[in-house]
């Protein structure tokens, strides 16, 4: 398993045309890479002002070997040759968790617009989740844009999971927190570099009327003293771009709306063998927003770390578990006990689903962590209880 410091792999792709330009880019935390080697390949593309063709499709190798080859099927049938691309791996990590950005209203889309707008900076990372609606009967193009309106290059690492379009929005909701989650908790992403007065668009889709389109993101600014601007924004379809230039930027209305000061809630609880159950939600909070009147209802893409302590005074070892049941209607549910992320199907009031059954000996206590997200597209609050086996 790759760690930190430098990794310098000899990928090869397959392009058109004499190109000779070095290709570097930069990827980071433990594999898998698949997902971040394919955007990290097509943001270096986009970057290279003499590329004289682009690559229509990158085939990835799931789990990369110190040395292997990336195909691209190029547009043009053009005589391809051989293009080494250098990557590298490093491991950055942010001391603090950072902040919750949220884009969401309108939630359907009635036609182009900016959606949200926020400023990130050096040493406060941020995570954004978005989950849009196109309600028209055209179809719109939805971008993530990280905006350097300064005149120095800023660096930043990306982890990001998006989902769909589909026209099930409690599945792309799912797709885009499990994807996130197994991504953010081994630091897998890439690092991207916004030039001067330039505009990069990570993560972008089509929409079709009547679809639904997820994601989470983490931004972490990693050049000091620097910062981006962060906008989500439904456009036309023709205008789907990865980088461009930015001649002037005006900031718009929306800028600083739906943004939340935290992206973790702690919780601790204890429960006796023999006295009370312990319940607590997932979703059942709203936190206040840094504005009036737009708090997040849900707590949506905020991480909710329980700490829970099953106490056993009885002289006989005591069987003690976690369950969880729907409270609001249909909810799934990614969650992690402290090892690998796993998920739950539909979720539904009065429906107990077993996660964790814990044995206590006489006289002792044992504790367990449990990670959950609340997801976009399902119904909340949902309710863990610790409780003796039944």
């Amino acid at each position: 398993m790759v760690r930190c410091g430098l990794l310098a792999l000899m990928l090869v792709l397959m392009i058109a045309g004499a190109w000779t330009a070095p290709v570097n880019v930069e990827i980071t935390g433990d594999p898998p890479y698949g997902y971040a080697l394919l955007r990290a390949v097509r943001l270096a593309f986009a970057s290279a002002p003499d590329t004289p063709h682009k690559p229509l499709k990158l085939y990835v190798p799931v789990a990369p070997s110190p040395l292997f080859t990336i195909h691209a099927e190029m547009a043009g049938g053009l005589t391809p040759q051989l293009l080494p691309i250098t990557v590298h791996h490093s491991d950055p990590r942010a001391d603090v968790e950072g902040v919750m950005l949220v884009s969401n209203s309108p939630e359907r889309l009635d036609g182009p617009r900016t959606l949200f707008e926020g400023v990130v900076e050096s040493g406060v990372p941020a995570r954004l989740l978005f989950h849009h609606l196109n309600d028209t009967r055209e179809r719109l193009g939805l971008s993530v844009e990280l905006i350097n309106p300064h005149d120095v290059p800023v660096r930043a690492q990306v982890i990001e999971a998006m989902a769909g379009p589909s026209d099930d929005e409690m599945k792309v909701g799912h797709q885009a927190a499990l994807a996130y989650a197994q991504r953010e908790s081994r630091n897998a992403g890439y690092i991207i570099t916004v030039p001067p007065s330039s505009a990069v668009s990570p993560c972008h889709a089509v929409v079709p009327p009547g679809f639904t389109i997820s994601g989470l993101a983490r931004l972490h600014i990693l050049t000091p003293g620097q910062s981006l601007l962060l906008r989500v924004r439904a456009h036309s379809p023709s205008t789907l771009y990865t980088r461009a230039p930015m001649r002037e930027y005006i900031p718009t209305a929306v800028l600083g709306d739906y943004h939340y000061p935290t992206a973790r809630i702690t919780y601790r609880g204890v429960y006796t063998v023999g006295g009370n159950w312990l319940f607590l939600q997932l979703g059942g909070l709203s936190i206040p927003a840094q504005r009036p009147a737009q708090p997040l209802h849900g707590s949506y893409g905020v991480w909710h770390e329980y700490h829970l302590t099953a106490v056993n005074p009885t002289p006989k070892t005591a069987a003690v578990q976690l369950v969880v049941e729907g409270a609001a209607g249909g909810v799934r549910l990614i969650y992690t006990l402290g090892g690998r992320w796993q998920e739950t199907g539909i979720l539904r009031p009065g429906n107990d689903v077993v996660l964790a059954t814990l044995a206590v000996p006489p006289g002792q206590q044992r504790t367990l962590t449990l990670t959950a997200m609340p997801q976009s597209g399902s119904n909340y609050p949902i309710l863990f209880t610790l409780r003796a086996r039944r």
